[in-house]
């Protein structure tokens, strides 16, 4: 069976040139903040993230985060904005994060550990107006942030939980 194809060595096989090697898959453009809205919606009691012994569900995820955005489009975001995301590692931080992008605007994240100077040169070079922070952040590093709009994660319980869905495409910024 030494012209059986099952016994050749894989070496030894020539493919054709027709026949492609890899064929780019194009998927359609879907936003996070969407796929985490439909994770909501079809299992909101499933654990979405967890960190340090603490945890959120899906559905308190997308409330938070729908939240934070809806608290940052009533404060005039535009689209591409820059906003500030200056909160210590914790649930709270992804809720920040989807807030912003639910509102359009682009993340940039500030590390509350690095050196004050450093922060100072990343407020001044990216422009930003506005800044999500938790309450330890507030505390620690308040007058850094002053001039710039707040919100704070422990503030945004009085805006609308129900889902936020803005439209964004794949060319609008993300991350700063």
């Amino acid at each position: 069976a030494s012209g059986d194809v099952d016994s050749q060595r894989l070496a030894d096989i020539t493919l054709s040139p027709d026949v492609p090697v890899q064929t780019p898959v194009v998927y359609p453009f879907e936003a996070v903040t969407s796929r985490i809205a439909a994770q909501a919606a079809a299992r909101p009691e499933a654990t979405a993230v967890t960190c340090e012994g603490s945890s959120l569900t899906y559905g308190a995820l997308d409330a938070w985060s729908s939240q934070v955005g809806r608290r940052l489009l009533g404060m005039g975001i535009v689209p591409d904005e820059r906003v500030g995301l200056c909160v210590e590692r914790s649930t709270g931080l992804i809720a920040g994060l989807l807030g912003i992008l639910r509102a359009g605007g682009a993340y940039v994240p500030l590390d509350p550990a690095y050196p004050r100077e450093r922060l100072a040169d990343m407020i001044t070079d990216s422009g930003m107006s506005r800044v999500v922070v938790d309450d330890a952040t507030l505390d620690s590093l308040g007058d850094l942030l002053d001039g710039l709009e707040i919100v704070r994660l422990s503030d945004v319980a009085s805006e609308d939980a129900s889902p936020l869905v803005t439209p964004v495409h794949p060319d609008q910024l993300a991350y700063v």
